[in-house]
């Protein structure tokens, strides 16, 4: 059996002789928590066109449930703000309209997470 240990965090060693050399790459958690909020604020925008049941709506409500699923695959966020862009405005259009059928947190939500 090989016997691997670990010197530090970056270097590997096997039977004391330098294995590998490990690189960590740091990443910026707050733009990973950003843009999972925006997939949230997609996502509870989809449940609301969904709650609509408008059919002017459901072509933009499976395009926003396959940004999400793409997202959640590779988390490239370009689709879910292009449709975010879009999901926002509708919703605006829809609640000057109707202002008691759509929550306005998904809005704030929607608006806040664009501006970031």
């Amino acid at each position: 059996m090989i016997g691997l240990t670990y010197l530090n965090n970056r270097t590997l060693l096997q039977n004391n002789t330098t294995f590998a050399r490990l690189n960590f790459q740091p990443f910026k958690l707050e733009d990973m928590t950003n843009t999972e909020k925006f997939r949230n604020a997609c996502e509870a925008a989809s449940q609301a066109f969904a709650k609509l049941n408008k059919e002017e709506y459901a072509d933009l409500q499976s395009k926003l449930e396959y940004c999400i699923g793409s997202f959640d695959f590779d988390n490239n966020p370009s689709g879910l703000i292009e449709y975010g862009k879009i999901a926002l405005q509708e919703l605006k259009a829809f609640k000057a309209k109707n202002p008691r059928k759509v929550n306005k947190k998904i809005i704030a939500d929607l608006e806040k997470n664009l501006q970031n």
